[in-house]
């Protein structure tokens, strides 16, 4: 064999470059993703996804996964689903299946709290577990009475006593994360005011003030919490300090859609706010102003982006969702 020969073959064998390797790994999964995932809900499980599902429903109910050596698959991906699956509760239609409600937002916690009592918890919970304030005051704070209106509400509270049976019984480290009208720009109170100015849709303002505050911030808050766990659980109002006037909200909207708001009602004395003081103290302020979140919504709106197409329904006042 001629050295040019093999001077080639050497060539021809020599391995991929690591960038190479990248570069197809990421083409790869970028071709699946782009096969896949276009209208994922509408497609029927595959065999081992269902199987998967059947699992974790088991693991749900009996609080432990049980191997199967004959399975192909260990725990890894179903304790990984339970993180996403703990987030689990319900708000809407608590009106039509009050049941259902009360089940995800306190058996299931249960099954949590007894699985994981050995870890740091904290309980995504709601502002609404307090009654509504006087407008003229500080807003609800941590040690206010939990003695909201409404189902919903009260599904919330009774979350929060069963993580604090488990606290008391386990000595499991526990916070209740009160969080208060988080933004999205495809959900949240700001859209919801700024679609009905944009469509001419009156806007209630009976409920004439509420906090908000970026979903970043509140995940971002949410992580820094784990810190301040305890037993008894501590419990942390997380939203803005910063009152939003519904009514003023409107007319900001009309201001830059160019369209005169249509205001229906008058302000209550009373309404769902909240004081976030303490977790200013903690944590300091939130890094999106309102302002900001006004205008990311506002192109958001006038770029035609994607919404959630729920409403929160924030000026309900009876607890009725």
């Amino acid at each position: 064999m001629s050295s040019s020969t093999l001077s080639s073959y050497s060539n021809r064998s020599k391995p991929m470059s690591g960038l190479a390797l990248a570069f197809l790994a990421a083409l790869a999964v970028g071709l699946a993703l782009f096969y896949r995932l276009p209208d994922l809900g509408l497609r029927p499980m595959h065999t081992d996804e269902a199987n998967l599902g059947v699992k974790f429903i088991d693991m749900c109910k009996q609080g432990r996964f049980d191997y199967d050596p004959h399975d192909f698959h260990g725990p890894v991906l179903h304790y990984a689903t339970w993180v996403y699956g703990t987030l689990a509760g319900q708000k809407f239609g608590t009106s039509d299946a009050p049941e259902l409600t009360w089940a995800m937002n306190t058996l299931v916690p249960a099954i949590v709290a007894e699985r994981f009592a050995k870890s740091r918890i904290v309980v995504f919970s709601t502002g609404c577990v307090y009654p509504l304030m006087p407008t003229d005051g500080p807003g609800a704070r941590e040690d206010a009475p939990l003695t909201p209106p409404g189902e919903y509400a009260n599904s919330c509270v009774g979350r929060e006593r069963v993580f604090e049976h488990f606290a008391k019984q386990h000595g499991t480290r526990v916070l209740m994360f009160r969080l208060c009208y988080a933004i999205d720009l495809r959900y949240g109170v700001l859209m919801d005011v700024a679609q009905k100015v944009a469509s001419g849709q009156p806007v209630d303002v009976s409920m004439g003030y509420a906090n908000v505050i970026w979903q970043g911030d509140a995940s971002a808050r949410s992580i820094q919490c784990l810190v301040h766990t305890s037993s008894p659980p501590m419990a942390l109002n997380v939203t803005s300090l910063e009152r939003v006037s519904i009514r003023d909200l409107a007319h900001r909207f009309g201001e830059k859609l160019g369209r005169a708001p249509i205001i229906t009602g008058n302000e209550n004395s009373i309404a769902w706010i909240w004081d976030a003081g303490r977790s200013y103290e903690l944590f300091g302020p939130p890094t999106v102003s309102l302002d900001e979140m006004i205008d990311a919504t506002v192109y958001w709106l006038m770029i035609g982006g994607h919404t959630m197409g729920k409403p929160t329904h924030f000026e309900v006042q009876d607890g009725q969702f």
